[in-house]
């Protein structure tokens, strides 16, 4: 876009520009402004910053007399990153006193450990600045003000809500980064925190692979599919590995960069999952949602620097899903996952006098018999009521035995699946039931003689409420055996 305007006696208006004024030991700060101001819509070549490439100073010019020209042939937008070392530049204060000599319109952004008691020179202690250690709502709403008339300035569409929150939540981490005052470098602990956007692409619609749903002679067609068609997205450069979805495996290698990830869910009762391996069932149970069959909630899960970290993303107003602010680490206490383990199979397993009227096999094909109760309550530390349920704080399942993760139970929607895995490096295909797995790692307490709402143990587990607290297993019905998540090499729900 080019902002020029031809006024009706043909005298020409300058082009506005924005000039980033900084020390260029506060290059990753410019980085940031100059990110934000390209977010919302400004062209490179309305952007001035000298340390910053694609807004460089062009080869071959003199610097003095190109800055001059700037200051000479546009309408400039001053921005001043001001700090302790902003003001140990000549270069710096000279581009202070241009601003000041020529009235040019500007902004100041006050960095980390720079306070307006600071403020020195052309510009005075007593200008509203956009403080980057000052209070949450203050600073938002400056960076918003600074928005507006940005886009005033270049007429520019304002972003939308969840784009807004991106974009000013991303600009507004990078500002208040601090330098390390053991290494003098930018600490990457929070530059590294992965901006995801969620959004809802489509509603109820036939998707491929899925048909028409039928009437109960099977004649008329029933054009009525309950589907939502999600697109995740990576916003910013964090190095983020295996993302997951709703449990599921969305990209198994490193996300990239504004690469649109789609994927359909619907819930057990909905049409189309009678019909489509397209699509990912969820459990109302789980992942609560309304009559619209829209999840309030979306967990994503991913690894960043070796680590494994949760996200959950809540549905708010105009179908849009806003970020929770921390990333949940999600991390394994060796000692404490093997005492639950031994703990939970001492007590509730039957003791061996009881056993020994099962035969090997028995057990082997039956191993839900080894238990004291065939099944059991499976309750978040979150619940409100644990008698009554109000809240879809937890759920009654059946046991079928232990793994070495945790406590296995079927699953109660009967899925099953093609599932490829391999034995002794032979890859074999497989009809199997899916598995409920709780890790130990998530038992918090239990206890086995239950409440006044439920005569049968209860286990409380850590884990929100609308998020699954299982892990996927498999059971392939023709070997009657147990598929380990390690060796798995493939899922497809079977037909």
């Amino acid at each position: 876009m080019n902002n020029t305007e031809i006024l009706e006696d043909n005298t020409q208006v300058k082009q506005t520009k924005i000039f980033i004024s900084h020390r260029g030991d506060d290059a990753n700060y410019a980085t940031a402004i100059v990110d934000f101001f390209e977010d919302l819509g400004v062209i490179a070549d309305s952007i001035v910053c000298t340390s910053v490439p694609g807004h460089l100073i062009p080869n071959g010019q003199k610097i003095y007399d190109w800055l001059r020209s700037q200051f000479l042939e546009y309408n400039l937008h001053m921005i001043f990153l001001l700090s302790d070392k902003y003001y140990g530049s000549p270069d710096c204060l000279n581009e202070m006193g241009a601003a000041w000599i020529t009235k040019t319109d500007s902004d100041v952004i006050l960095l980390p450990g720079f306070g307006p008691e600071k403020i020195r020179g052309c510009i005075g202690s007593d200008t509203m600045a956009i403080h980057c250690d000052g209070k949450d709502d203050i600073l938002e709403d400056r960076i918003k003000q600074l928005r507006d008339k940005v886009c005033q300035e270049f007429s520019l569409t304002l972003p939308k809500d969840r784009r807004w929150q991106r974009i000013k939540n991303d600009v507004i981490r990078q500002l208040r980064e601090r330098e390390s005052e053991t290494e003098g470098a930018i600490r990457k602990t929070e530059w590294n925190i992965p901006i995801f956007d969620v959004k809802i692409i489509a509603l109820n619609h036939q998707i491929h692979g899925t048909a028409e749903v039928v009437d109960i002679w099977g004649e008329k067609p029933l054009p009525k599919h309950k589907n939502v068609l999600f697109q995740v997205e990576l916003c910013n450069d964090a190095i983020v590995k295996h993302l997951k979805v709703f449990g599921r495996n969305i990209e198994p290698g490193i996300v990239k960069r504004n690469k649109q990830y789609r994927f359909t869910i619907c819930y057990i009762e909905s049409p189309d999952t009678r019909w489509s391996k397209h699509v990912f069932e969820l459990n109302r149970s789980i992942y609560p949602a309304g009559e619209d069959g829209i999840p309030k909630i979306v967990h994503l899960e991913y690894i960043l620097d070796q680590k494994k970290y949760q996200q959950a993303f809540l549905l708010g107003d105009n179908q849009e899903y806003i970020s929770g602010e921390q990333e949940v680490v999600v991390s394994k206490n060796l000692d404490k996952i093997i005492q639950m383990k031994e703990r939970m199979r001492q007590d509730f397993l039957k003791s061996s006098d009881k056993l020994k009227h099962y035969s090997r096999e028995e057990l082997w094909k039956n191993p839900e018999k080894k238990f004291i109760s065939d099944e059991v309550i499976i309750i978040s530390t979150e619940c409100k009521d644990p008698k009554w349920n109000t809240d879809g704080g937890f759920g009654k399942y059946e046991i079928y035995d232990f793994c070495d993760e945790g406590l296995l139970c079927w699953d109660s929607t009967g899925f099953k699946a093609e599932v490829k895995y391999y034995i002794r490096e032979q890859l074999l295909l497989a009809i199997a039931n899916r598995m409920l797995c709780l890790p130990f790692e998530k038992v918090v307490a239990y206890d086995l003689h239950g409440n006044t709402g439920y005569n049968m143990p209860i286990i409380y587990a850590d884990y929100p409420i609308g998020e699954s607290p299982f892990r996927y297993y498999y059971r392939d019905m023709k070997r009657e055996a147990i598929i380990d998540n390690g060796v798995i090499a493939g899922v497809e729900p079977s037909t």
